[in-house]
């Protein structure tokens, strides 16, 4: 994937500031790596107008700040022993240490945004913040759906866009914003942002049963310990007959210890696997016609198209 200004590392908030205990955990998180995809999109939107793109660093910054806050946090609600395959922030601390570096990673975030000077710099902050309570409304539909007998795609994909989506779509708004962009233009990447953005947790979903343990960097079939309701469950659940549907729940939500491949089973009878790669293309090819609609120059067209396709290329 290309990277045209790569994040520095940000290693110097625990020397920066004090207590350590508290920063540390954020210089940990900020350096394990990871491809900083939305911070990618921000400086790639950005240039789509303009090819100063130091205009949006501050903002990329900020972006991947805030996605790397999510994770600490989400960590905690999932339970999730590990992140890029590396022992999470609650593990290696403790609890309250990642909830409150989580939190004063949310605040470095806006700092960031704050230093920034720019004329849209008024509605930078106005997506920002949008986007910043819609990911937390997708990460309690998440957390919601756990506890519901069944749900819906259309519910499904709303959450997905809330929870993942609206940031990838946020990054491209704020960036070309950076870069100058006219309201319609940064719309437009706005929504192929968000249609690429579900298209890419589609795809998450699929990797965490389907994908290498080691590429992923987490468990596999975690989604399906953690009892999460995903497109492959929903779509599993949905062809089944009523008699059916309360076995599959029964081994879903229970504890033996051979359930990840008995629930793959189903899945694989179900064919929920294509399923949801076909899902995946047709919010893909969705993202590709709101990107058509931006007035960009046809070589910088072709950088977000590019990155697009890199960015779904991809078993891990």
């Amino acid at each position: 994937m290309k990277n045209p200004s790569p994040l520095k590392s940000e290693s110097a908030f625990s020397r920066l500031y004090s207590p350590a205990t508290l920063y540390e955990p954020v210089d940990y998180t900020m350096n394990q790596g990871g491809k900083k995809i939305r911070f990618n999109i921000t400086l790639l939107a950005c240039k789509a107008f303009t090819d100063d793109v130091a205009k949006a660093e501050l903002a990329a910054k900020a972006i991947e700040m805030f996605h790397n806050f999510t994770l600490v946090h989400d960590d905690v609600i999932d339970r999730a022993d590990t992140r890029r395959g590396q022992p999470a922030v609650h593990k290696k601390w403790d609890l309250n240490t990642a909830l409150l570096s989580g939190d004063v990673m949310l605040i470095l975030a806006y700092e960031y945004l704050t230093q920034i000077q720019h004329p849209n710099l008024s509605q930078i902050l106005q997506k920002f913040t949008k986007t910043a309570r819609e990911v937390c409304e997708g990460q309690q539909m998440d957390i919601d759906f756990e506890n519901l007998p069944a749900v819906q795609m259309d519910s499904y994909i709303d959450m997905i866009s809330k929870k993942t989506a609206v940031l990838v779509g946020a990054a491209m708004y704020i960036g070309s914003k950076c870069g100058g962009a006219e309201e319609a233009d940064a719309l437009s990447l706005y929504q192929f942002g968000l249609h690429l953005g579900i298209a890419f947790q589609i795809r998450d979903d699929i990797l965490d049963c389907y994908g290498d343990k080691v590429k992923v960097g987490k468990t596999k079939g975690g989604d399906i310990l953690q009892g999460k309701k995903t497109i492959l469950y929903i779509r599993t659940w949905n062809t089944l007959s009523p008699e059916d549907q309360v076995k599959f729940e029964k081994l879903y939500y229970g504890s033996d210890s051979d359930k990840i491949n008995q629930v793959l089973e189903w899945f694989i009878k179900s064919d929920a696997k294509s399923y949801a790669l076909e899902m995946e293309k047709n919010y893909f090819r969705k993202a590709i016609n709101h990107l058509k609609q931006a007035n960009i120059p046809e070589h910088k067209m072709h950088d977000l198209f590019d990155f697009a396709n890199e960015l779904m290329d991809r078993d891990h």
